[in-house]
């Protein structure tokens, strides 16, 4: 909080389903890297939260379920969302789009190599 001045309670739900180790040592990197870029882009500063009528404190969850026969893991924030313009012209400086592609591939987001 002081480094960056945004508050942020990080709240996790469904810690106590069972995962195969192999699988979590696979998705902690891109589990990672949504919530900082829930942080680092999503959650507003103090000031612009009070503007917004938001708690000064932000919120990031992580939220683990089953469906059916699959775990489910889900990250959001209550911050500002995503700004998609500037993804898509991310993804495509880095040729990471086909110069033809007209909607945004959202798996981008998890990408751990990918910040915009």
């Amino acid at each position: 909080v002081a480094v960056h001045g945004k508050p942020v309670d990080l709240q996790i739900s469904g810690a106590d389903l069972l995962i195969d180790k192999t699988i979590i040592d696979k998705l902690y990197d891109p589990i990672l890297h949504l919530v900082r870029n829930g942080f680092d882009h999503g959650i507003e500063s103090v000031e612009v939260r009070r503007q917004h009528g938001k708690p000064e404190t932000g919120q990031i969850r992580i939220h683990a379920y089953q469906q059916d026969r699959w775990t489910m893991i889900a990250v959001s924030d209550d911050g500002k969302g995503l700004d998609f313009e500037k993804i898509f012209d991310r993804a495509r400086e880095m040729n990471l789009l086909m110069p033809e592609a007209s909607s945004f591939p959202e798996h981008l987001a998890a990408f751990p190599t990918f910040s915009f």
